[in-house]
């Protein structure tokens, strides 16, 4: 994001506090789990995986050449209130919805009075995305009021979405700050770091805490800084107490003055070195530097950023995760130079081949991203995975994962999962290591 862009957002921000306030408010009340939420929010995923006009919007808000016919497609949805109702909140419930408010309002002003739509600050980076404007299409379409409470819905969603990038970024900073004075290397992963280096700017990405990768033997200075900022560690599986003390990660969370939490991720590793070979101390000495909140912190480099998120979707979510991971890899895809040669050694060299080719199928059927067909046919594995994968997973999103009424199954997920490892050393050691921590987290109980 550019030095006038987060000028621009902060001068917004400290000239509406008061309402930045209360938008936050209503966000966190909003985001309260409730029977009622989670099936509206089921019912939105129903309706546009079975509109095929839906989708295809979707698809289209992600390629370049079709954003004026996209944003046109979205004006005139936003006359009909319930689909375009649906479609936001599919977006919130994928969380992706500031990513769906920036390519809706963006480019978009020219209609009259109060319905007019804002324009945002579009930063173009390695020849991304350019703002056009379709105001003819806005104002001639529908009825105002209609569209009026259509357009103001996703004026607030990317409020919100505003006030909780400048919360974070205000929460955070004394603690990075500390880390960096004190000369502790980490490395900072996915949401914070794809936010400030691949998306046009840092509130379209939303994400509810920060990750950062460290080296083992440096986990205790880390631990210390965190508990003297008042981080409290929070169990990562409260109903597995030995597997919290071996898992790769730990969270540490920190109530805010206002209430909110701020968490805290502290990895030792990017997976679970028992199933994948990844070789962190050359992460560490391949992570790029970029700017956040006045410091220079340190992110993958392009390749392993690209394999991680891949890696992600798999080995962390099963597959389940929401349409983030993949626009993710959509706008790394867009916004930086991507060596796909690169991508697929690195993939080889992790373990996470096969885990590759399904998630690149799928990013190619969800969002029509021209992976290179050499690629995916080097990364292809033998017929039984195919068709083992084809029988678990889609290759479209959301969601990947067929069987999603046995998400709370873990037995489901290792099934689903273990064939997919690349080598049969992978599969065995994963098994192992997953019977014995369960049988000594049984014997603790």
């Amino acid at each position: 994001m550019s030095a006038s862009d987060t000028d621009s957002e902060r001068t917004g921000a400290v000239a509406s506090r008061t309402d930045a306030t209360e938008t936050g408010r209503r966000a966190r009340a909003s985001r309260v789990s409730s029977p009622e939420a989670e099936q509206r929010a089921r019912a939105a995923l129903r309706s546009v995986a079975a509109d095929p006009a839906l989708r295809s919007l979707l698809r289209e808000l992600a390629r370049d050449p079709a954003l004026e016919r996209a944003r046109r497609g979205l004006y005139r949805l936003a006359d009909d209130a319930a689909r375009f109702d649906a479609f936001v909140l599919f977006a919130e419930q994928q969380q992706v919805e500031g990513w769906l408010a920036f390519h809706g309002l963006t480019g978009a002003q020219g209609a009259a009075g109060r319905y007019t739509i804002e324009a945002t600050p579009n930063g173009s980076r390695g020849g991304g995305r350019t703002a056009g404007s379709a105001s003819s299409d806005f104002a001639a379409s529908g009825t105002p009021g209609a569209r009026a409470a259509s357009w103001n819905r996703l004026r607030a969603v990317r409020e919100r979405a505003l006030y909780q990038s400048l919360l974070l970024e205000q929460a955070s900073r004394p603690l990075l700050a500390t880390f960096v004075d004190q000369r502790l290397p980490f490395v900072v992963l996915k949401g914070l770091h794809l936010a400030q280096t691949v998306y046009p700017a840092s509130w379209v990405r939303s994400m509810s805490d920060i990750d950062i990768l460290i080296r083992v033997e440096d986990r205790e200075r880390f631990e210390g800084v965190l508990r003297r900022h008042g981080f409290r560690r929070q169990p990562v599986c409260p109903e597995r107490p030995f597997k919290n003390d071996v898992v790769h990660e730990r969270a540490w969370v920190h109530r805010l003055p206002n209430g909110a939490p701020l968490m805290v991720e502290v990895h030792t590793a990017l997976a679970n070195e028992e199933r994948f070979f990844i070789d962190h101390a050359a992460l560490f000495a391949r992570a790029e530097p970029f700017a956040y909140a006045g410091l220079e912190l340190r992110g993958l480099c392009t390749t392993d950023l690209f394999c991680h998120v891949l890696l992600h979707i798999a080995a962390s979510h099963y597959f389940q995760g929401s349409l983030r991971g993949l626009v993710d890899l959509l706008q790394i895809y867009e916004v930086r130079p991507l060596d796909w040669e690169a991508v697929r050694a690195r993939c080889r060299s992790w373990g996470c081949a096969t885990i590759a080719w399904a998630v690149l199928d799928a990013l190619r059927g969800t969002f029509g991203v021209d992976v290179p067909e050499p690629t995916l046919r080097r990364l292809r594995p033998s017929w039984p995975k195919r068709v083992w994968s084809w029988g678990w997973l889609r290759d479209t999103a959301p969601p990947l994962y067929r069987f999603s009424h046995l998400d709370r199954i873990p037995l489901a997920q290792l099934v689903m999962f273990w064939p997919l490892l690349d080598t049969a050393g992978q599969r065995w050691r994963m098994l192992v290591r997953d019977l014995h921590l369960r049988a000594l987290d049984w014997a603790l109980r």
